[in-house]
């Protein structure tokens, strides 16, 4: 018969945690997907519209490359919303990489709890409050 796991309760506690880091992590890439897919989009549209207009299509990552007196306003607004997308793009990344970080300190609290002998009282894990 398996030794039964003392603190049962810390143990279920640091499992339920990582799960909640880890699926906070998925649903951040999900969100990430979507924006890029946005931009990918926005992007596509804007070089749609400017090839439409007669104008030369630029880096996506210059979307301001002209003077914004010499454009049509879904042009001027698409590189406003080009502009938004990737900054927050940007700071979804950062998030992301946040995230993994606590994805990461979690699985180790979890691995040092479970590798205390079991009769022995528990070292406190380390991972951040929420």
């Amino acid at each position: 018969m398996p030794t039964p796991i003392a603190y049962q309760p810390k143990l279920e506690h640091l499992y339920n945690y990582v799960a909640a880091s880890e699926i906070e992590l998925c649903r951040l890439l999900e969100s990430e997907q979507a924006l890029q897919r946005q931009l990918a989009a926005a992007q596509s549209r804007r070089e749609e519209l400017l090839q439409a207009y007669g104008r030369p299509v630029t880096s996506p990552l210059q979307p301001d490359a002209y003077p914004a007196r010499s454009l049509p306003r879904e042009i001027i607004a698409l590189n406003q919303a080009i502009t938004r997308l990737g900054q927050s793009l940007a700071d979804l990344r950062r998030q992301i990489q946040d995230q993994r970080g606590a994805v990461e300190t979690a699985r180790r609290a979890l691995a040092r709890y479970q590798a205390q002998p079991a009769g022995r009282a528990p070292q406190e894990a380390a991972f951040p409050a929420r």
